[in-house]
């Protein structure tokens, strides 16, 4: 099945959110909410001083997917340090998820403020809703085959009151069963510093 992957950001996701809200925290997920295979990675990335959570994640912020009393930890494959203050971790469920079922994320130990941080705005509801998933029949084994070299569609550097938004464009086009994830390295050409 081909898959075509339009718009991802250069090692960060939703880079220009954070920054155009000024925000001292924050944490997103990819993908948002839908549909997940039954052994389907996730990604979780903190901003700025949710950026601990991150590097403690199933240390002092064990980190699960739970679905009608259903506990899936999720174990953290790798964490990757950004530049302006994100973090990024890749997950993935230590089990099969229970196919059919809707699966809330969670994590233990945040504080009442952090908490709220794990929901996503429903544009059609007007409200925050818990970041969930909905479990498709099947696993993924299949490695992704990219069909073409990286195409570089647009590039953008916006400077806000409290930082940049740095953003990248590619077009990718990939055949595989799920969302096709791609790592990324930024270069700072002055300085030489890498980050994925």
């Amino acid at each position: 099945m081909m898959k075509i992957i339009l718009s991802f950001l250069v090692g960060v996701i939703l880079t220009g959110q954070a920054f155009a809200r000024c925000s001292s925290h924050g944490i997103w997920t990819y993908p948002k909410n839908g549909i997940l295979k039954q052994n389907s990675w996730i990604i979780v990335e903190g901003y700025a001083t949710s950026q601990k959570i991150i590097n403690s994640l199933n240390q002092d912020y064990p980190v699960y997917l739970e679905s009608e009393g259903h506990k899936v930890k999720l174990n953290v494959k790798n964490v990757y340090k950004g530049q302006y203050q994100l973090t990024q971790a890749i997950l993935e469920p230590n089990e099969k998820l229970i196919a059919g079922r809707t699966y809330f994320l969670k994590i233990d130990n945040l504080d009442k403020d952090e908490k709220t941080l794990l929901t996503i705005w429903n544009s059609e509801t007007n409200k925050n809703e818990p970041i969930t998933w909905k479990i498709d029949g099947g696993t993924d084994t299949e490695t992704p085959v990219l069909k073409n070299q990286p195409e570089l569609v647009d590039k953008s550097f916006i400077h806000y009151g409290c930082g940049p938004a740095v953003k990248a464009d590619f077009k990718i086009r990939a055949k595989d069963e799920s969302d096709v994830l791609v790592k990324t390295e930024l270069v700072d050409l002055e300085s030489g510093e890498s980050t994925t």
